[in-house]
């Protein structure tokens, strides 16, 4: 931009034109729109028995619950074990549990599934990325046959003597049992020592009764099985959410075929503040100047940007991209700047022409840590410097096209981001 003294007098002159009318048309829907933002996935819940045949799971509920929020969306599979549900792009986990077992054992799933826009996903839910319960099947045992107990018969022995004899205690020993495989076994109890008379046995509180029908022992009840627990998911790498701070180094051009003919730029600083209202979307405040080289003398470049900010967000990656669009506010200051009136007077003030437009860009950030990030952006603003403004004396009524572009670097901070 050059500030020479005719320069200055055809801004002047400008001052009898009308401003034109500035008509902003209707943006189309973009690759932002909540249409866009839906993606379906398509479940199928069998299992393959024991003889190779292939069980499909019908009437099975899945259930899709993201990391990053508390609501969840369920669907119940139909005959054939299918089942379609249309979700938002994010990244879900996957759980379904068979309420029956199925050839003796129970069947749950945990799977990770990522949902983008206008795409469809396939799932199985099979044997392989199952967990499996083993149902224990009741064991009947049946008793062994009863030992039978054969005792000899006692001997009386001859009256020998006039007195009796008097028995000893008759001392009972214990049932000797044969081997495990024989099919009968045989206590003998020995006999009573002469001259003892016959003493009728007695039942042994170690014989068991013989019985012809079996015994059925009732198996103890399973052990409960634990409740699975599912693996927590991974912290976040990026947090684009609530306030955000941010300043950078700005690097500044613009050109206008009605002040110069050439592209003039120059260096300065950059500041952001914003508050995103979710992880995706934020409201930005965004603030720089630059002081312009010229071969006229140096001016200085300012822009204030206030606009939307959409965050890219992966839960895996650390870096977002991000795209840009909102209204500016520019103007262009120069201090002792000559101006002549129509006597040919010379003037030294300062001097600064002022307007407003619509700025669109994008770049990324690459977070560092989960609140800290690096990176740049690239902007473009187009619209027209309507006022003109010498000392304390201002004009309206311009319409002086120009062209700006800002490229910045540097660093943002999200100190409440989740």
């Amino acid at each position: 931009m050059t500030f020479a003294c005719a320069r200055a007098l055809r801004v002047c002159a400008l001052l009898a034109l009308p401003a034109s009318a500035f008509a902003q048309s209707p943006r189309s829907p973009t690759i932002f729109s909540p249409e866009t933002q839906v993606g379906m996935v398509n479940v199928r819940a069998a299992v393959v028995l024991t003889d190779y045949t292939i069980k499909p799971l019908p009437l099975l509920k899945v259930v899709a619950r993201r990391a990053d929020r508390p609501d969840s969306v369920s669907g119940e599979t139909d005959l054939d074990g299918r089942v379609s549900m249309s979700l938002r792009v994010g990244t879900y986990t996957l759980r379904a549990r068979t309420s029956q077992p199925v050839g003796g054992q129970s069947y749950a799933w945990s799977m990770r599934v990522v949902v983008r826009p206008n795409k469809l996903e396939s799932v199985q839910l099979t044997n392989s990325n199952a967990l499996t319960d083993s149902m224990p099947k009741p064991a009947v045992v049946a008793a062994a046959p009863a030992p039978v107990v054969q005792e000899k018969p006692a001997v009386t022995p001859p009256v020998a003597q006039k007195k009796p004899a008097v028995a000893p205690p008759v001392v009972q020993k214990k049932p000797v049992v044969a081997p495990a495989d024989t099919a009968k076994r045989v206590v003998a109890i020995a006999p009573a020592p002469p001259p003892a008379p016959a003493i009728a046995s007695k039942a042994s509180p170690f014989t068991i009764p013989a019985s012809s029908a079996p015994v059925t022992v009732l198996p103890a009840p399973p052990p409960p099985v634990a409740a699975h627990r599912s693996t927590p998911a991974p912290a976040p790498r990026a947090n684009t959410s609530k306030l955000l701070l941010g300043l950078s180094f700005d690097a500044s051009s613009i050109k206008s075929d009605d002040l110069n003919s050439s592209t003039e730029s120059g260096a300065g600083m950059a500041a952001q503040i914003g508050w995103g209202f979710t992880k995706n979307f934020a409201l930005v405040l965004d603030a720089s100047a630059a002081r312009i080289a010229s071969l006229n003398g140096d001016f200085d470049l300012a822009h204030v940007d206030v606009g939307g900010r959409w965050h890219f967000v992966s839960v895996r990656s650390g870096f977002v991209p991000f795209v840009e669009v909102g209204y500016s506010g520019r103007a262009a200051t120069k201090q002792g700047a000559l101006m002549a009136d129509g006597d040919g007077t010379m003037y030294t003030g300062d001097l600064s022409i002022l307007g407003s437009g619509v700025s669109l860009g994008g770049g990324f950030q690459y977070f560092v840590a989960p609140t800290w990030a690096i990176g740049g952006a690239l902007k473009w603003t187009t619209g027209q410097f309507s006022r003109v403004q010498f000392d304390k004396v201002s004009v309206d009524g311009f319409a002086i096209d120009a062209t700006s572009a800002r490229f910045n670097m540097g660093f943002t901070w999200f100190p409440m981001g989740r």
